[in-house]
């Protein structure tokens, strides 16, 4: 699965040095794919999708990417984020808005056992489709991607469950390390605390004993 969503990856990069400009001095932006089909909804297969090729876009290739969280702020401003569809119009719109030069779109649909993803760059100057690239992932593996993504993890949830816990927020996000962290400190905290009462109790009974008004 992994591998597909690479080889998807390095042909997007393959596309985008044919257009103008060097890479390195140029902003993209990748929009959440649209999601075709009850199944690749009801996974967010879309969102995970789009999330994991924009971590490989910036790991494997240090593409210049706008922070996925302000494309999504700049589609729902735009009133897309519920749709999901975007034309080459809305692409130039959240390009101009991003400061992106070209925008990465793409889908993912049901296909029996198998998931399509498809996938175009729009630029954002010439208001047209430059290329696209396809590829075709396990449902069973994507599924399971889905399952662990810390993509769909709820920041309300992470949240919620920190202050019933702190650090219980940290794992559900997949931050073990700072869910360690957190953790560690309530125990010395609460350590500290324990300790501070017992010393405060055995004080007070000593003082007690000495029988002094």
């Amino acid at each position: 699965l992994l591998t597909q969503l690479r080889k998807l990856s390095d042909q997007v990069i393959k596309n985008l040095n044919s257009m103008d400009g060097n890479l390195r001095y140029q902003r993209f932006a990748v929009a959440d794919f649209q999601e075709i089909g009850a199944s690749t909804q009801d996974k967010e297969l879309g969102l995970v999708v789009s999330a994991q090729l924009q971590s490989m876009l910036q790991n494997d290739h240090n593409l210049f990417l706008v922070e996925r969280q302000e494309v999504a702020k700049i589609m729902e401003e735009i009133q897309l984020g519920q749709m999901g569809l975007v034309s080459e119009k809305d692409a130039v719109e959240i390009g101009k808005m991003s400061g992106a030069q070209a925008l990465i779109l793409g889908s993912v649909s049901e296909a029996g056992a198998q998931y399509i993803v498809n996938t175009k760059i729009v630029s954002v100057n010439e208001a047209k489709v430059w290329a696209t690239a396809q590829t075709t992932l396990p449902a069973a593996d994507l599924i399971a991607l889905s399952s662990e993504a810390a993509v769909l993890r709820t920041r309300s949830g992470a949240i919620y469950r920190s202050l019933l816990l702190p650090g219980w927020g940290q794992f559900y996000n997949r931050e073990p390390i700072k869910g360690s962290v957190l953790v560690g400190g309530e125990v010395v905290a609460a350590g500290l605390s324990a300790m501070f009462h017992l010393l405060g109790n055995q004080a007070q009974q000593d003082y007690d004993a000495l029988g002094l008004d």
